[in-house]
């Protein structure tokens, strides 16, 4: 930051800069700067309950509503805007001159529908002069009993507040000036840059929220309190829901971690989802987990911050969201009522509080501006490939880097393989299989959800893919279901020696597994969520490749991967990651062809549009497993159906007994195999698996569903599994 001068810079108009949680003024360090140098008189205080802001009482919550907060404001742009005010004791000279009786009936007996004026050395105008008749509601015994008083206590006069100031803080920030201001009986702490010589009676003003609720202007609404809304959201785990118990508690919960870490994952958190505190679990992962600082985040940022709460504690920023509930009741005189100040709003595309279910539709379908009928402009910041258009954005590989923090891998020795596998968290394991052509980067966005949820999430790379090595690409024999589920069975044993049953969720090929681990081991798997792949009870009089072949022809995707090595010969032209892309953006709702010789039936130079769900970054990171091991792998699970039908005829007509939720959007190819539909919803599906609970089908979703809605599906899975 650039050495700037012990002395107010710059003149004009003021603007006050309002912080979040858990944050203090120094959250505008740069923009205050960059306002002050711009000609503005930048203001950022510390707000109710942080840093060297004192009064308010930290254990009382009810002190915390936004209408104390936005009193406390409109308290300091009168102190620190410089109102022009009378002396103390200027007018109560004037008054007196007569007695508290004669001022007191002029007051009393106002009634010209225009302003009241005291021209200066004039008083009431005419105080000494005409008589004054009193109306029939006021007798000469009320003014002497108003008299009585107010000989006591004088004339009522407007109380200035002090301005007074403390010792300059030593920060890197030079020209950055401290005072405090004592305001509602809150002696404020506030941080402020540049000079504005004819202070403007309305401010400019910068907010950063503290909450969703703040992430833009909600129209309130009068039947559900808004941390009840959360928690019927998001459930009991959700930040705000665990910030709603009793006084004291999470800040209990936080404090084994240290402020330094608490306030790390926080500034650091970047994931488009919510934020979770399973109860004793902290944020989800080992505290010894290091944690990578962003390039806009230094040591020397997160000591500031530190070494501020370690003095105050958390308590008066979680305090906001303990009186969410009370701000709601207080608020309700504005119920439907606008915001009718010229307006901009800015948000990043990773911001949680722009996934909150709704927040996208309400911000860009006109709710917001109907609430807001002075928006002039809404700005969504993006990360692209050139880091974005925002100070936060981060280089692609970074990003991921960040994403994925927590996610441990190893290497596990199961059934002849080196399986990788990816895990995070602590406590009851969930297996995530995957399909083709993916790995366990596919439930990368899951692995967090439910690691944040108090559960060990477990996703391999299956046999054939990724980094699990030791399948002999060449012998399609090793490659079935029975293959697969004994590769499932033999990895609990390693990882979960200690646990009889475990979770599992599958999708695509992974649910083909898992429907096959249920059949072979129920005593093993304690419920059971699977998407897109609905259960395939075994047909003892067809074969299930000719299946496909008799329903879809000989260009269906699954009779073209029959043959051995001939559609990777046919892939490899279009390159790795032409193919995945083609693969992952698949949206068709009915049957996948690969006419002979025309790969996906388009140019191979017709661009691909990625949807907002898929990133470049994650496309490369397929991509580089793909191109190191080929699509052989996953392809010979498809040659192997004949094969693994014939070993399964002792399953034939058994049924699956373990608790089952399934959800399949209404795009995926499989919801449209013929007979499928009816299937699942006249009762065929639910007599071959007579504990199945639940069935979702999910509107304008495709076949990549735990990545083309993460949070929706990370919900279902959780929903369903903390029933057991």
């Amino acid at each position: 930051m650039e050495a700037i001068e012990h002395k107010t810079k710059g003149e004009g108009p003021l603007i006050l800069f309002l912080h979040g949680f858990p944050e203090l003024w120094y959250s505008w360090r740069h923009q205050m700067l960059h306002a002050a140098a711009s000609g503005y008189r930048a203001v950022a205080p510390d707000l109710r309950g942080y840093e060297d802001t004192s009064g308010p009482p930290v254990g009382d919550a009810a002190k915390f509503t936004t209408l104390h907060v936005v009193g406390d404001l409109t308290a300091l742009l009168d102190a620190v805007a410089g109102k022009e005010e009378k002396e103390p004791g200027d007018i109560e000279a004037v008054f007196a001159q007569t007695d508290a009786k004669t001022v007191l009936r002029k007051f009393l007996t106002f009634r010209d529908p225009s302003p009241f004026y005291f021209p200066k050395g004039k008083a009431c105008g005419d105080l000494f002069g005409a008589p004054i008749i009193l109306p029939s509601w006021l007798s000469e015994e009320d003014l002497d009993y108003y008299a009585g008083k107010f000989v006591h206590t004088g004339l009522p006069n407007q109380i200035k507040e002090t301005i007074f100031t403390s010792n300059h803080k030593t920060t890197e920030m030079e020209g950055i000036e401290h005072k405090m201001v004592s305001v509602k009986g809150v002696d404020m702490h506030i941080a402020e840059k540049g000079t504005s010589p004819v202070p403007p009676r309305l401010p400019l003003a910068l907010s950063q929220g503290s909450g969703e609720l703040e992430c833009c202007e909600y129209a309130k609404g009068p039947t559900s309190s808004p941390a009840q809304t959360f928690r019927a959201l998001y459930g009991d785990d959700h930040y705000i829901s665990r910030f709603q118990i009793l006084p004291g508690e999470i800040e209990a919960e936080l404090a084994p971690l240290g402020t330094e870490r608490v306030v790390k994952k926080f500034l650091t958190f970047r994931t488009p989802g919510q934020l979770y505190f399973p109860e004793d679990k902290g944020f989800g992962d080992s505290p010894d987990t290091p944690i990578v600082l962003p390039s806009w985040l230094s040591q020397q940022d997160v000591a500031y911050f530190t070494s501020i709460f370690e003095k105050t504690g958390f308590t008066g920023g979680v305090n906001y969201y303990r009186a969410l509930d009370l701000s709601w009741e207080l608020t309700a005189p504005w119920t439907g009522a606008q915001v009718r100040v010229p307006t901009k709003f800015i948000i990043g595309d990773l911001d949680l509080t722009y996934h909150i279910p709704g927040a996208k539709e309400y911000i860009h379908n006109g709710g917001f501006q109907k609430d807001v009928p002075s928006l002039e402009e809404v700005v969504v910041e993006v990360c692209n490939d050139d880091y974005g258009r925002g100070s936060n954005c981060e280089p692609p590989a970074r990003e991921r880097e960040r994403e994925m923090e927590g996610i441990e891998h190893k290497m596990v020795r199961v059934n002849g393989l080196d399986m990788h596998v990816a895990e995070k968290g602590q406590g009851p394991l969930v297996l995530f299989l995957h399909g083709f052509p993916e790995l366990w980067y596919s439930w990368r966005h899951q692995i967090v959800y439910m690691a944040a949820h108090g559960y060990r999430a477990v996703a391999p790379d299956m046999r054939g893919y990724g980094d699990t090595t030791g399948a002999p690409l060449g012998d399609i024999t090793k490659f079935t279901t029975l293959h697969l589920a004994g590769d499932m069975v033999a990895l609990i044993d390693a990882i979960a020696p200690e646990e009889d049953k475990v979770f599992v969720v599958g999708h695509d090929w992974g649910a083909l597994v898992a429907w096959q681990l249920c059949l072979c081991r129920p005593d093993r798997v304690k419920a059971l969520v699977n998407l897109s792949v609905m259960y395939l009870p075994r047909d003892p009089t067809r074969l299930l490749a000719q299946t496909f072949r008799d329903l879809y022809g000989d260009d269906h995707y699954i009779s073209r991967f029959q043959e051995p090595g001939e559609i990777e010969a046919e892939l490899a032209p279009l390159g790795t990651e032409r193919v995945v892309k083609k693969f992952l953006t698949f949206r068709t709702p009915g049957p996948l062809y690969f006419p002979k010789g025309k790969g996906f039936g388009d140019s191979p130079d017709t661009p691909i549009i990625l949807p907002s769900w898929l990133t470049e970054e994650d496309v490369d990171y397929f991509t580089s497993k793909f191109e190191k091991t080929g699509f052989t792998g996953g392809v010979n699970y498809y040659r192997a159906l004949d094969l693994s039908w014939e070993l399964t005829a002792p399953w034939t007509g058994a049924t699956v007994t373990v608790p089952t939720k399934f959800v399949v959007g209404d795009l995926d190819l499989t919801y449209h195999i013929t007979g499928a539909q009816e299937y699942i919803h006249n009762g065929a599906f639910h007599k071959d698996v007579p504990l199945l609970e639940e069935v979702v089908v999910m509107e304008g979703v495709a076949h990549f569903i735990n990545q083309e809605k993460p949070d929706e599906i990370s919900k279902h899975i959780h929903d369903f599994l903390k029933k057991f």
